[in-house]
């Protein structure tokens, strides 16, 4: 039997900085950095636009994972220990509104994961 891989997308600050963290673990099959946005965001961000701070969106890394290899818990684990959620816009040296903390999951991973992450099961 195949495992569905899963996946997630992630903002913790510089997606270079997560994508080498995520690419070094066992479990995870691609790690792709992007940008995320809201409806009123920039409909074409470049790297040059989403810097200035005024596309409307922040750095993201989307993961494809086995959750029979890694599971959620452990890929949330590890984003937890390379950013602090509580810096505002923040991580490391690089700082500006691209730069915030967010979690966007599939809808299996959430409804598998989320009553387990809130402290309910």
């Amino acid at each position: 039997m195949t495992v569905q891989e899963e996946q997630a997308t992630l903002g913790g600050g510089c997606f270079w900085c997560l994508e080498a963290v995520y690419n070094q673990l066992k479990g995870i099959s691609l790690c792709e950095s992007g940008y995320s946005g809201s409806p009123n965001a920039d409909p074409a961000p470049t790297y040059e636009k989403v810097c200035t701070g005024r596309s409307g969106h922040t750095e993201v890394v989307r993961l494809h994972f086995n959750p029979e290899i890694i599971g959620f818990r452990k890929i949330l684990a590890v984003l937890f220990a390379i950013h602090d959620p509580t810096t505002l816009n923040k991580q490391g040296n690089d700082i500006g509104p691209p730069i915030p903390f967010c979690g966007v999951f599939s809808q299996r991973t959430a409804k598998r994961n989320g009553p387990h992450l809130c402290g309910r099961s």
